[in-house]
């Protein structure tokens, strides 16, 4: 079920938490699915917000018990996902920016007292303020219609997230952690492209990588084991999934179409 190999260890994303318990997350239910992943043979399990509300999970007491949980299993957190401010962080509005950097400050925070996290993860997804409405792709995974026929233009949009992601990625650096921007269908960093964009956009900062949905992009029309070669070194994590490419689904490997044996030559190539 989980394997090691020399150069990648397989672990559990967030999903594995909603496939049991949903958006319902809490300290004894964290504890479990680490466990669980431990059992099932994996070395580790990914935490994350989803909601604002979860960042209320992480009292000083509560992040000595799961700091605790995880070393006891010798387990690992390859990243912290920071879902529950990405809509902010997005977004165009001042006061919304404001309000995830923030909330990002929270979550740094608490990602240095669990002492067990190196990278912070933020999916990039779209503005706020270009959402008109939302679609389920498969059961509770929701994607959005974005309509620009409001007068907002793109390099609006991205010069707002660069400033925004500059912002976010002094905090998560100088915190001693790298910063890791999850490309997602339909967001401001989409492909692999766009994120390399980004990357000039902050001068080669060293502190910034990427998370390879594999899903996410291969639903974008990338050639998974291609994406791989031409990011090399700035991957710091991954989700492992799979899909026909047209719709963003997350089948288990390997029900779609994805060339996994090309993926995994990629990854242990590029180290």
């Amino acid at each position: 079920m989980g394997f090691k190999m020399d150069k990648i260890r397989i672990g559990l994303s967030p999903a594995f938490g909603f496939a049991h318990y949903g958006e319902n997350i809490c300290l004894e239910k964290i504890l479990n699915l680490v466990s669980m992943g431990k059992r099932m043979g994996f070395c580790g399990f990914q935490l994350e917000t989803y909601s604002k509300e979860q960042v209320d999970i992480y009292t000083d007491e509560n992040i000595i018990i799961i700091r605790d949980h995880y070393r006891k299993l010798q387990m690992e957190s390859s990243q912290f996902i920071g879902h529950s401010l990405k809509s902010d962080i997005s977004s165009l509005e001042k006061k919304r920016i404001r309000a995830g950097i923030e909330e990002l400050k929270k979550l740094v925070e608490i990602c240095n007292k669990l002492e067990i996290i190196n990278v912070f993860s933020i999916p990039a997804s779209p503005p706020t303020e270009l959402i008109t409405d939302y679609y389920e792709t498969y059961p509770g995974a929701i994607q959005p219609v974005i309509d620009f026929s409001k007068g907002i233009d793109w390099n609006r949009v991205w010069d707002t997230y660069i400033n925004t992601i500059e912002q976010c990625l002094e905090i998560v650096q100088d915190a001693g952690m790298k910063m890791a921007i999850e490309a997602v269908p339909y967001g401001v960093i989409c492909t692999t492209d766009s994120f390399l964009r980004l990357v000039l956009c902050l001068d080669n900062n060293p502190n910034i990588g990427f998370i390879l949905d594999t899903g996410h992009i291969f639903v974008q029309k990338e050639l998974i084991h291609a994406a791989i070669y031409k990011l090399g070194k700035l991957i710091l994590g991954t989700h492992i999934c799979d899909n026909n490419g047209c719709v963003d689904d997350h089948w288990i490997p390997p029900k779609g179409k994805i060339e996994w044996k090309k993926v995994i030559r990629a990854f242990m190539e590029v180290g």
